[in-house]
C-alpha cells in the first residue's frame, strides 16, 4: 500500500512538472502549479500561524491571568448562543502544557489532546497531538511537531519537522520538514521544505533570499527538487517602505527560456504606528490579460470598546463573501476577552453574527 500511494504521488507530481516545463507559452494550469508546489513553504508557515497552540503559546504566560479555557459558540438568533467547541488548558509543569479539545454532542466529548513541551527559554520544542480510541478510550498518537530553535532566538528556527503516526508499523513517519540556512551575518538566506507521503519524499522546494541595502528580502527565488538537482520554479519580488513593512509582492512561475508567468500579487497599506490597515490580493487573468481582484483584507481598531476588527472580502467566482472578525480585549491586561464573527447579508447593509469565541483566564 505504501508503494502504491508513493507511485500515485509521483504520477501526480510528474503531471504538474510537465506543465511547468512546457516548451512553449504559458502553462495551462499555472494557478494549480502555484498552489500545489511553490506555495508549500508559505502554506506551512500559515498553518503554524493559525494553530491554536502557536497563537496562544500558553506556556509563556504568567500564572496570574493565564489562559484557562476557550469556548466557541454558534449564534442562532439575537439572544441565543449554543456552545459547540471547548478547549481546556492545564499546566502540569513549567515545561509542559496540555490542551484538550471537546465537541458538544449534548455533552462535552473529548476529541483531541495536544501536549506542548517547552525548553528553559519557554520556547515550544514539541507539539504532540493525540486522539482517544473510540473503543478503548485510550489516547492514540496522531501527529507531532518538533521545533529546533536558532541559537537564543525565540522567532527563528534551524528546522521544523512534522510527523504522522503509522498504525501499521507503529512508528513515526515524516510529514513535512523545513530547514533554514543562515549566513555569517546571521541572516536567513535560504530554506528547504520537503513534503513526504507514506515515508517517501514527494516534493522538495528550496527558497533563496536576496536582501537590499536596508536588509529587506526583496527577491525570493524558488527551486524544485528534480532529478537530483534544484530546478528553477518561480520567483517572488517584494517592495518595502522605510519602516521595513512589505507593501507589495508579486509571485511568478518560471517558464522555459528564462521567462516568467505572473500568478498573483498583493499590496498593503500601514498606518503611522506601523499597523496593517489594508491588504489587496490579485491573480492574473489569462482570458482578459489583466489582474483580477481576489481578496481584500481591511483592519482597524475601536479604542472606545477596546476592540480590533478585520474585514475580509472575497471576489472568487461563485463564492463571493464578506466576513468580519471583531476581537475585544480586557481593559486591564489587554488579553483577548472574546472574538465575534459576522457575515454581511445579501442586502449589503446588515451584519449577521455567526459565531463567538470566549476566553477564560485563571484568577
Amino acid at each position: 500500500m505504501k508503494f502504491v500511494s508513493f507511485c500515485l504521488s509521483m504520477f501526480l507530481l510528474s503531471g504538474l512538472l510537465a506543465e511547468v516545463n512546457a516548451q512553449t507559452g504559458r502553462p495551462p494550469a499555472t494557478e494549480k502549479i502555484w498552489k500545489d508546489l511553490s506555495r508549500l513553504p508559505q502554506n506551512l508557515r500559515d498553518d503554524l500561524a493559525k494553530s491554536s497552540w502557536w497563537k496562544s503559546s500558553p506556556g509563556t504566560s504568567a500564572l496570574a491571568g493565564r489562559l484557562d479555557s476557550v469556548i466557541k459558540l454558534s449564534h442562532f438568533n439575537k439572544d441565543k448562543y449554543y456552545p459547540i467547541n471547548k478547549t481546556k488548558l492545564e499546566y502540569p509543569s513549567a515545561s509542559s502544557t496540555v490542551q484538550s479539545d471537546f465537541v458538544n454532542y449534548g455533552e462535552w466529548v473529548l476529541q483531541k489532546r495536544t501536549t506542548l513541551s517547552f525548553d528553559d527559554k519557554k520556547r515550544i520544542t514539541e507539539v504532540l497531538e493525540e486522539e482517544p480510541d473510540p473503543n478503548s478510550g485510550f489516547f492514540q498518537p496522531g501527529t507531532k511537531w518538533n521545533l529546533f530553535w536558532h541559537g537564543d532566538s525565540d522567532s527563528r528556527c534551524d528546522s521544523m519537522i512534522s510527523s504522522r503516526w503509522d498504525d501499521q508499523w507503529q512508528q513515526w513517519t515524516p510529514g513535512t520538514r523545513l530547514i533554514s540556512v543562515y549566513d555569517a551575518r546571521d541572516r536567513e538566506i535560504a530554506t528547504e521544505t520537503y513534503r513526504y507521503d507514506e515515508g517517501f519524499q514527494a516534493i522538495g522546494i528550496r527558497e533563496e533570499f536576496q536582501f537590499d541595502a536596508s536588509g529587506d528580502n526583496t527577491l525570493t527565488r524558488q527551486f524544485l527538487a528534480k532529478d537530483g538537482k534544484w530546478t528553477l520554479l518561480g520567483k517572488v519580488e517584494s517592495a518595502f517602505d522605510k519602516q521595513h513593512h512589505e507593501i507589495a509582492r508579486q509571485e511568478d512561475v518560471a517558464l522555459d527560456g528564462g521567462k516568467f508567468a505572473a500568478v498573483r500579487k498583493l499590496r498593503r497599506n500601514f498606518d503611522a504606528q506601523g499597523k496593517l490597515t489594508l491588504e489587496e490580493r490579485f491573480k492574473w487573468n489569462d482570458s482578459s490579460s489583466e489582474w483580477s481582484p481576489l481578496k481584500t483584507i481591511s483592519k482597524g481598531a475601536n479604542d472606545k470598546n477596546n476592540s480590533e476588527w478585520t474585514e475580509t472580502e472575497s471576489y472568487k467566482p461563485n463564492v463571493y463573501f464578506k466576513n468580519r472578525v471583531e476581537r475585544f480585549k480586557r481593559p486591564g491586561d489587554k488579553k483577548t476577552d472574546r472574538e465575534v464573527f459576522s457575515t454581511l447579508q445579501p442586502d449589503g447593509k446588515t451584519w449577521q453574527v455567526t459565531t463567538e469565541i470566549r476566553y477564560y483566564y485563571a484568577r
